[in-house]
């Protein structure tokens, strides 16, 4: 039998700009200073 060696996978440290899911419950303003939760401002 022959073995077969496969090259390793990059992995991705960086997730900036990913989304990881959505939520009626929270938002964040576009330049990322805004938070709002169930339409409440949080400073």
């Amino acid at each position: 039998m022959s073995e077969q060696v496969l090259p390793k996978a990059k992995k991705s440290v960086a997730l900036s700009g990913v989304a990881a899911g959505n939520t009626a419950l929270c938002t964040v303003g576009r330049s990322g200073n805004d938070l709002h939760y169930r339409g409440y401002d949080i400073h």
